[in-house]
């Protein structure tokens, strides 16, 4: 069975600049975005790329599958992209 999350990400090299950018994305507003930006951060990987993986190894962990994210934009995608996706091809298979 798959267990599939939608989750926001917002990662930069340091922990500052991710919150910075996530607090963009925050008052950007949008479909399903929480009513306070403590619950916004909390239910999103946001941080370095190290901090963003270990969010991902929780998720692992209770059992999702599939992560599924949208970005705001084509330079957003491109720094998940940039900075987490070659951590995230080594972990181990679930």
């Amino acid at each position: 069975m798959d267990v599939i999350k939608n989750i926001r990400i917002h990662v930069a090299p340091t922990r500052d600049e991710a919150i910075a950018d996530a607090r963009l994305s925050f008052e950007h507003g949008g479909l399903y975005v929480p009513s306070t930006f403590e619950e916004f951060l909390a239910t999103s990987a946001v941080g370095t790329p190290e901090e963003c993986v270990q969010v991902i190894e929780n998720l692992r962990g209770y059992g999702v599958t599939y992560l599924r994210s949208e970005f705001g934009d084509a330079a957003h995608q491109a720094q998940v992209a940039k900075l987490l996706l070659p951590l995230v091809a080594k972990l181990p298979p679930s």
